[in-house]
């Protein structure tokens, strides 16, 4: 009897390492930190401006810009799909507001759309903007 337990309990173990083992990690939300990079508008496709934050989407390159508008403290954040994958995200700016841009290269394929929205901090919580839609 105790080796028939053993034997099922193995075979629960071995099948449950199995299955998370092989499940996609595609789908896992990606998450970027934005580095501190000189503002460049040669390829920025998309922008979108609000009193707290700025943000532009450039296909070319597939770089995510993230401007903070504030100096009261908190971050800013570019959240993203791609429309056609599992793929999605957030690229956040904590850099401050006397850094200027931020950026956060991504490596999308080519010819994708992606929705994106605009987010910022306060002491009552985040805030969005709508989503918008870019080709990258």
């Amino acid at each position: 009897m105790r080796n028939r337990i053993a034997a099922i309990l193995s075979a629960l173990i071995a099948s449950v390492g199995i299955a998370l083992m092989i499940a996609s990690p595609a789908a896992a939300s990606e998450s970027d930190r934005a580095v501190d990079v000189d503002w460049s508008d040669r390829y920025v496709k998309d922008c979108l401006d609000f009193a707290k934050v700025d943000g532009c989407v450039q296909g070319y390159g597939d770089v995510l810009w993230i401007k903070d508008n504030s100096a009261d403290g908190y971050a800013v954040s570019l959240s993203w799909r791609d429309t056609g994958s599992t793929r999605s995200g957030t690229c956040l700016n904590t850099l401050g507001q006397a850094k200027g841009w931020g950026a956060c290269n991504k490596n999308f394929e080519d010819g994708s759309k992606i929705q994106w929205q605009l987010g910022w901090n306060t002491a009552n919580g985040w805030q969005h903007s709508g989503w918008y839609e870019s080709w990258v």
